[in-house]
């Protein structure tokens, strides 16, 4: 029965998250969303030169290499799709485990804990389930280590009961860094802050000794051991594969295509200093990274003529356009907007119930407080680099969800109120023992021990002073209950009202695009050039931003296996090693714009002729006039032919 009890919220947490699963693959459907997670599945598959990639811009060394074993041991298998579901599901049944051993501490079933987290999954997990970002996936990977961190008894006496379980939550938080390594800040904040609270309401003063927090100090240990050690692999790798110039240029490249609006002020005289003409900056601007002159020192003196434009715009003109990115995410996301009123909301419902039970150690209400305001200063820091997408919000949104949630739960809890029938008979017990007993006769206790067995007895007096009986808890405000309760039926609404925005939305995603639009679907055109480009492995096809945009988790392989000949001009995967493994396959050492010129090299578009700007800027570099032909079309997919005259 012990272990059928402690295995009882695992159970549930498996049950609910596989439910979840179950019901998203029969009424909705899986897919990326964004622009990073095709091309790193891509990458890892071998769409890059045949070969799967073994180091990433974004992904841990870990991580990188995991992949890398698999997709040698079963080739063509969309590996990473298939690490970004489980740890999905992962998440979620560790959260509503954790949402039932919170009720279960509090007296209750783990019942109603299942429940509550079923609800918190159907409010947060639903969306980013059905569309998948690796940001998001971190996200709730945060999140579910924040729910189990919360869920550990710091008081157990087992020392495993307490160091297992902390750093259980550490791998999880160890997973969304391997995943995406930038967006383990904002989750480290909340874990820590999580962590710090349940230290001080266990430990300290009228509480328990500090030398009883040795497990989780140890805990602590090995979780610091763990980042350590994970951070030294990184480095290892990046220094081991010379990484560090990739890791340099991407850095500055995102600074100048992400937080800052080059596109509309960079001078002449800034292009003329770097060499570059209008036409390759105009294609620069649209993710075209082809040419070796778009060195590091390039992007970063775009960079310097954006700071110093900038450094004339006073803090007020800041703090303006702060506010302004920030209602501009909320209003374009409903998913974050309904979101965030929810933790709100979730965070005055514990408040309210903290009041309720009366806690007297006010880190109950400064960790509530504290959680409330670290998610605004994150979320308003994101608005204050000038970008807050809907993967950056949600990295801050689910784990302070998710520690507000534990909260309402009772993750604080240092005082129970047990029903009026208890409270009665405890009452009556304590007065029972304040009346006096009378002494009972030596015949009855038998005979007496001789004096100098026990000296000290014999001094003490006959009757010993009665103990005043403890004073029965006081009778909680009824008012403050009510208000408690109602702020988290309202949290509970509001969850609801955005999980049926959630499904809506996606219900609207798996419609069929019209007739008329079927040319705009990326899918189908990225399928139409990989077969096109198996059926041509002796061709290098370099396709333009049209072609840019799969959504797929798991695209078709086909038997023969992949060619590894499609290639964009750009974006993300740009500047790797896979990256220019593909060009040196082909016999391109030196990348300009000439590559198009090669007899071995064709440009696929959904356009139907290719670019105005990528012609003149190949023009420029060949120092020779340049004309184009219709090659051959796949569905919607043209290829083109560009050569000199």
């Amino acid at each position: 029965m012990t272990r059928i009890r402690n295995a009882a919220p695992w159970l549930l947490g498996i049950l609910t998250a596989s439910l979840l699963f179950a019901l998203l693959f029969a009424f909705g459907s899986f897919q990326y969303t964004g622009s990073d997670d095709a091309p790193i599945l891509r990458s890892f598959m071998g769409y890059e030169g045949g070969e799967p990639a073994t180091f990433h811009l974004y992904l841990h060394t870990a991580f990188a290499w995991l992949l890398w074993g698999l997709a040698k041991l079963a080739p063509g298998v969309a590996w990473f799709s298939i690490l970004q579901l489980l740890l999905l599901w992962l998440s979620q049944v560790v959260i509503v485990k954790s949402m039932a051993q919170l009720t279960r501490r509090r007296g209750y079933t783990v019942w109603p804990g299942a429940l509550l987290g079923a609800l918190f999954l159907t409010a947060y997990a639903v969306f980013v389930t059905g569309r998948i970002s690796y940001t998001t996936t971190s996200a709730l990977l945060g999140a579910a280590a924040v729910a189990q961190l919360a869920s550990v008894d710091f008081g157990r006496l087992r020392r495993r009961g307490v160091t297992g379980p902390l750093i259980g939550s550490a791998l999880l938080l160890l997973c969304a860094y391997c995943l995406r390594q930038i967006s383990v800040l904002p989750l480290l904040c909340f874990w820590l802050l999580m962590l710090a609270a349940k230290l001080l309401l266990a430990f300290g003063k009228a509480r328990r000794p500090w030398a009883a927090a040795k497990p989780v100090f140890a805990g602590v240990l090995a979780t610091a051991l763990l980042f350590g050690t994970f951070a030294a692999v990184r480095e290892a790798d990046i220094r081991l594969s010379n990484t560090r110039p990739l890791l340099d240029w991407q850095a500055e490249r995102i600074q100048l295509l992400d937080y800052s609006d080059f596109d509309k002020t960079t001078k002449p005289e800034t292009l003329q200093s770097i060499g570059w003409s209008d036409s390759e900056f105009t294609l620069f601007t649209y993710w075209y990274f082809l040419d070796d002159n778009m060195t590091t020192e390039a992007l970063r003196t775009l960079n310097a003529q954006q700071t110093a434009d900038d450094a004339g715009i006073t803090l007020a003109n800041r703090l303006n356009a702060t506010l302004t990115t920030v209602q501009n995410a909320l209003r374009g996301n409903a998913a974050i907007r309904y979101g965030l009123w929810a933790a709100l909301a979730m965070g005055l419902a514990a408040l309210a119930l903290a009041a309720y039970r009366r806690e007297r150690n006010p880190w109950a209400f400064l960790s509530i407080i504290l959680a409330v305001l670290g998610g605004a200063a994150l979320l308003g820091y994101l608005g204050f680099s000038g970008r807050l997408p809907m993967r950056a919000a949600a990295s801050v949104l689910y784990p302070m969800a998710a520690f507000l949630w534990s909260g309402c739960l009772g993750a604080f809890l240092t005082r129970s109120l047990p029903p009026a029938a208890p409270v009665a008979q405890a009452a009556q017990g304590a007065a029972a023992q304040a009346e006096p007993t009378p002494p009972a006769s030596p015949a009855a206790n038998g005979p007496q021990p001789p004096a100098s067995a026990a000296p000290h007895a014999a001094a003490q007096p006959t009757h010993a002073p009665a103990q005043p009986a403890p004073e029965p808890p006081a009778k909680p405000n009824p008012l403050l209950r009510v208000a408690a309760l109602a702020v988290l039926v309202i949290s509970m609404g509001v969850c609801a009202v955005y999980s049926l925005a959630a499904c809506a939305d996606m219900a609207q995603g798996v419609q069929p695009p019209p007739p008329n639009e079927e040319v705009t679907n990326s899918d189908m055109n990225m399928a139409d050039l990989d077969a096109y480009a198996l059926e041509n492995p002796d061709t290098l096809f370099i396709y333009d931003l049209s072609q840019f945009g799969d959504h797929r988790l798991f695209p078709h392989t086909p038997v023969e296996g992949l060619a590894g000949n499609a290639l964009f001009w750009g974006g993300y995967p740009a500047r790797t090693p896979s990256w220019y493994g593909t060009f040196a396959k082909y016999g391109i050492t030196a990348l300009d714009a000439t590559v198009f010129l090669a007899d071995n090299v064709l440009l696929a578009s959904t356009d139907p002729e290719p670019w105005p700007s990528l012609l003149a800027h190949i023009a420029e570099t060949a120092g020779a006039d340049v004309e184009w032909e219709y090659y051959d079309s796949y569905g919607y997919v043209n290829f083109y032919r560009i050569y000199t005259y």
